[in-house]
């Protein structure tokens, strides 16, 4: 199986996936995602498990404006980033009201 998504933060969607498919047997070959966060720790995650992953592009978060411990909140990610959630965002709420 090749597990594709959008976006990877935290990987815990990814491993919602992942996990239920390797119980009945089936093998997951390669994630690919279109935007990594890496700050946020998702494809250390997947690597963790054994999971490679290919990434389109990635988007680091500011570490000047850092909460204590050097790791970047959501409200720090870059505009481009925020921009993207916000229309993920639109979408979803489209297709829940159709």
């Amino acid at each position: 199986m090749l597990l594709a998504d959008d976006l990877i933060a935290t990987g815990g969607t990814a491993e919602a996936v992942v996990k239920p498919v390797e119980s009945i047997g089936g093998d997951v070959v390669k994630c690919c995602v279109v935007i990594d966060l890496p700050d946020l720790g998702g494809r250390k995650r997947l690597e963790k498990h054994g999971h490679t992953e290919f990434v389109l592009c990635e988007f680091e978060g500011d570490r000047r404006r850092a909460r204590p411990g050097g790791r970047p909140t959501s409200k720090y990610l870059s505009l481009d980033v925020r921009r993207f959630l916000a229309y993920r965002v639109r979408i979803a709420d489209r297709r829940l009201n159709t």
